[in-house]
C-alpha cells in the first residue's frame, strides 16, 4: 500500500493578545474611559457592552476583539484580544502601533506592556507531531513548570481534552489542537472564517501559544510603544527571550529540533502570506453579520417599546432618507427600494 505523503507544514506566527497598561492620569473612572475611547477613535455605532466590576469601568467591543478599562485611580488598560488578531482587524499590528501612538498623548499618563501572547499556528501537523510532549521521557526540560491539561468546550457543553499547558507564575506555554476548537467548539464567526481561509479542508492545526506577563521578558519590546517595528521582529524577540532561559534538549544534550525551530532559529512566516488579501477582506465580509446584529437589536428595542411592524418600517425609511440627505449614502440610486409601510399610526407624521 502506497504511503500518503503528508503535506509540508506551514507555520504562521503572530501576536494573539497584547495588554497596554497606563497610570498617572488626572482624569478618573468613566471620564477617563471616554477620553480613551475618543483618542482611539471608536465609532459610535460599534457593537459594545459596558459595565463596572472589580473597581474598573470597562467597555468591550464585541466584533473587534478589544476591551478598554479605567479606574478611579487614574489607571487604564487597553486589551487587544484573540479575535482582534484573527480576522476582526485587517492589519492588527499596524493598528496596535497607531493605538499606542494616540494614547501616549493623554496628559500625564505613562504606558507599558504588561501581557503579550505570541501564537504559532502550525498547519498540517497534529498535536502529537507538532511539539515535544512534556510527559515524554525522551527530552530534558531545563526548567521547572506546572503541568495542566488544556480543554475546549464543544457545542454540547462538554469539555474535550485538546492539549496541555506548562507554566510558572509569569509565563505559560500552551500547545493544543486548534482544529477541534474551530470545528467542534463555538468560536466567533470571524475567527472561524480566519482559520478556514488559511487551512485546507480538515487539515490539522496545532497552536503553540506563549504568554508572558513579566516586565523582564517584555522589556525588549517596550520600544514598540514608541517606534515602528514589524510584527515578525516583535514576535521573534519575545520567543527568543523565553527560549534563552527555557531550553528543551534531547538526551544527547542538543536542542530538540521542534523547540529550536520555533524558539531559537525562528523561521515561521508572519501575516505576509499568499492568502493575506483574503484575510484583509474578512472584516469587510462580516459587515453583513454586523448589520444583521444591529437590525436585530433595533427590532428587539421596538418590541420592548411596543412599536408595531409598521412603525419600525416607517422609522427605517426615515433613517434612509436622512442618510441620503446627509450624503452618507453616496449612490442612493443604486439602493433597492425600501418597503413602504401599509399605513401609519394615527397622528404619525
Amino acid at each position: 500500500m502506497k504511503k500518503t505523503k503528508r503535506k509540508s507544514r506551514t507555520e504562521m506566527t503572530h501576536a494573539d493578545w497584547i495588554t497596554i497598561y497606563g497610570v498617572g492620569s488626572e482624569k478618573r473612572g468613566a471620564e477617563l474611559l471616554k477620553i480613551l475611547r475618543d483618542k482611539i477613535g471608536v465609532k459610535q455605532n460599534e457593537k459594545t457592552y459596558a459595565g463596572f466590576g472589580g473597581g474598573w469601568f470597562f467597555e468591550q467591543f464585541i466584533d473587534r476583539g478589544f476591551r478598554l478599562s479605567t479606574n478611579d485611580e487614574g489607571s487604564a488598560k487597553v486589551e487587544l484580544q484573540g479575535l482582534y488578531w484573527t480576522g476582526a482587524v485587517a492589519e492588527p499590528f499596524n493598528e496596535f502601533q497607531k493605538i499606542a501612538g494616540v494614547i501616549r498623548t493623554i496628559e500625564g499618563m505613562k504606558w507599558k506592556l504588561t501581557r503579550v501572547d505570541v501564537a504559532v499556528d502550525i498547519f498540517g501537523l497534529p498535536l502529537a507531531e507538532a511539539f515535544p510532549n512534556p510527559k515524554s521521557k525522551r527530552y530534558e526540560w531545563g526548567f521547572a513548570f506546572n503541568y495542566h491539561e488544556h480543554q475546549t468546550k464543544d457545542r454540547n457543553g462538554e469539555m474535550l481534552f485538546t492539549g496541555y499547558t506548562i507554566q510558572l507564575q509569569r509565563w505559560s506555554l500552551t500547545v493544543y489542537d486548534k482544529r477541534v476548537e474551530i470545528t467542534d467548539g463555538n468560536p466567533h464567526p470571524i475567527k472561524q472564517s480566519y482559520f478556514e481561509t488559511l487551512a485546507e479542508k480538515d487539515e490539522p492545526i496545532t497552536r503553540v501559544e506563549l504568554r508572558v506577563k513579566t516586565g523582564e521578558a517584555l522589556v525588549a519590546v517596550q520600544g514598540a510603544l514608541q517606534t515602528v517595528c514589524k510584527e515578525s521582529t516583535f514576535c521573534e524577540t519575545i520567543l527568543k527571550h523565553w527560549g534563552d532561559y527555557h531550553r528543551i534538549k534531547t538526551k544527547g544534550g542538543h536542542d530538540e529540533a521542534r523547540f529550536r525551530r520555533l524558539f531559537r532559529e525562528f523561521e515561521p512566516t508572519t501575516l505576509e502570506r499568499a492568502k493575506k488579501e483574503k484575510l484583509n477582506r474578512l472584516f469587510d465580509d462580516f459587515k453583513e453579520v454586523k448589520i444583521r446584529d444591529m437590525a436585530r437589536d433595533f427590532i428587539r428595542y421596538g418590541i420592548n417599546e411596543n412599536q408595531t411592524a409598521e412603525d419600525l418600517t416607517r422609522i427605517f425609511q426615515e433613517q434612509m432618507e436622512w442618510l441620503k440627505n446627509e450624503g452618507e449614502l453616496s449612490k442612493p440610486s443604486d439602493m433597492p427600494p425600501s418597503q413602504k409601510p401599509k399605513g401609519d399610526r394615527k397622528g404619525s407624521p
